[in-house]
């Protein structure tokens, strides 16, 4: 099987430092999926969470505004992303680093999110390990991707949590 070609992911998602962010939903999305994150994992102050493939920021944002008292990390293997969301957010940290090869400590997250990443993997079984190292024994995994078997989506699409 054929694996993610990151220059070429790379290269697409450079591209937005440019020409501005790079947004997959609107505030009410993003709004909707962080509120039923907060219900489902409740995080104790200081907590370490981990937004992957944050792209230029857009989620890292709200992850921040749902859990103000915890770290909050946006990570991307592009620069260009990075450079855009450290703009558009400055008081929110963000690293460029590859979710299959990340330089963070084992046992150091409390939550590790996926934003709408993982359909980039044709076998995301590399950032799955690297996932479960970095995560804190307990610690959490929540993931979204616009994929309609994704249970996220299952709850992002019930009025339940509205």
């Amino acid at each position: 099987m054929k694996g993610q070609d990151k220059d070429a992911e790379i290269k697409f998602f450079d591209r937005f430092d440019r020409k501005g962010g790079y947004d997959v939903f609107d505030t009410s999305g993003y709004q909707k999926i962080s509120k039923i994150m907060k219900k489902i994992i409740p995080l104790k102050n200081g907590a370490i969470i981990y937004d992957m493939g944050c792209g230029s920021g857009a989620f890292t944002f709200y992850l921040a505004n749902a859990y103000p008292k915890s770290r909050v990390i946006g990570i991307d293997i592009s620069k260009g992303c990075i450079l855009r969301a450290k703009k558009d957010s400055p008081a929110i940290e963000f690293q460029i680093d590859d979710v299959e090869h990340l330089k963070i400590k084992n046992s150091s997250a409390d939550l590790v999110c996926y934003s709408g990443i993982l359909h980039h993997f044709p076998d995301f079984s590399k950032v799955a390990q690297e996932a479960f190292r970095i995560l804190k024994p307990g610690g959490k995994l929540f993931s979204y991707d616009p994929n309609l078997y994704n249970p996220a989506f299952w709850l992002y699409r019930n009025n339940i949590f509205i």
